[in-house]
């Protein structure tokens, strides 16, 4: 019997596990009911502090992410060197693996994540609907304030961004293309095109997109130029630098720019009639266990520190209005827009699948 429960009396009922964790937080937290109510905190004077008071008293963080393991690994040192009081780890997970992950331990009541960095926006709509998600609530959100083009839901921080680009080899290709069709009036490079499988639904959604930019009569004009196909842009973009092809119109700077910048025969545009972005969201579940220590690091991925660590070294480009990065991609953001991927029906995925087969097989 509890000691301090008097003689004869009933016994208290116990409480359930979760109810006993948000009533620890709530002592932890002066006036912070459930984790999801931490960010009403932020509103008053003192309630980002608390925040990271008690961020520091949960002691740790754990970040999932579908990122490189050399960019996690900058990304949590900063964090680090700023926060030594946190302990804080990331785990790289790839595909669906990180969806599924995450999936697993909700369903279980056993969360081990605390904020997520990826991309896949049908899984994110389904937990903007349930509520799952934290929005941020530190002082770089004034940051962010007019990128609703960019950001149009406040729990999802689009805190990578990356243009689809135009590649080609500068050796092989001696006139600029400025569009998508530039290169097609070129037949010497016929056997010189590259294009991307169509192994997911990124790829179905960026030939869509592609199409309805360069004209419906596109892809059919590249199979005139014999395209050969690649798995993934890795190989793709060594064989442009290779000179084995001379351009392809599916790319991205990241994976350019560190082999130009050693001297490679590789450049990228933005095609003149625009183009779309490939955003990584970071996000913060209000069942992770240091819900606390997941809103200060995403914080921390908003701020101009945290920005310049993802998109700085011509990674990609912050569409937070208040942040300027020296080193970020230098894109005219008026021929960018985003594509909300909760739009297309799986099926675009084998309506495209079966038209590269039918053009380039």
């Amino acid at each position: 019997m509890n000691s301090h429960q008097p003689a004869g009396s009933a016994p208290a009922p116990l409480l359930s596990k979760s109810m006993a964790c948000l009533f620890g937080l709530a002592l932890l937290i002066p006036g912070a009911l459930l984790a999801a109510d931490m960010a009403a905190l932020c509103k008053g004077g003192a309630g980002w502090n608390q925040i990271v008071e008690q961020a520091k008293k949960e002691g740790e963080v754990l970040m999932y992410s579908t990122r490189a393991e050399a960019d996690n690994n900058r990304m949590m040192a900063g964090f680090a060197k700023k926060y030594p009081d946190i302990k804080v780890r990331s785990i790289r997970l790839i595909g669906n693996r990180i969806i599924e992950r995450i999936d697993q331990e909700l369903k279980a009541g056993v969360p081990t994540g605390d904020l997520l960095l990826f991309a896949d926006q049908h899984w994110m709509a389904d937990k903007l609907k349930t509520g799952a998600l934290m929005a941020p609530c530190g002082p770089s959100t004034s940051l962010w304030q007019k990128a609703e083009k960019f950001y149009p839901d406040k729990e999802l921080v689009p805190v990578g961004n990356e243009p689809w680009v135009l590649a080609y080899n500068t050796n092989l290709v001696k006139s600029k293309p400025k569009d998508w069709n530039d290169l097609l009036a070129d037949k010497s490079l016929v056997g010189k095109v590259g294009l991307n499988e169509v192994n997911g639904l990124t790829v179905a959604i960026w030939s869509d997109y592609v199409e309805k930019r360069a004209g419906a009569g596109y892809f059919d004009r590249l199979a005139e130029f014999k395209p050969r196909i690649y798995p993934n842009s890795a190989p793709l973009t060594q064989s442009i630098i290779a000179g084995e092809i001379a351009w392809s119109p599916y790319s991205l700077p990241s994976s350019i720019e560190p082999l130009r910048a050693k001297g490679a025969p590789i450049e990228w545009i933005v095609p003149s009639g625009g183009t779309f972005m490939l955003q990584r969201f970071a996000l913060a579940l209000k069942a992770a266990p240091h819900p606390a220590a997941a809103l200060l690091l995403l914080e921390y991925s908003m701020s101009p520190e945290g920005q310049d660590i993802i998109n700085g070294n011509k990674q990609g480009l912050t569409v937070a209005p208040g942040i300027k990065l020296d080193t970020e991609l230098k894109v005219d953001l008026s021929k960018v827009s985003v594509v909300d991927q909760t739009k297309y029906e799986t099926s675009i995925l084998n309506t495209w699948t079966q038209k590269y087969n039918k053009l380039y097989r």
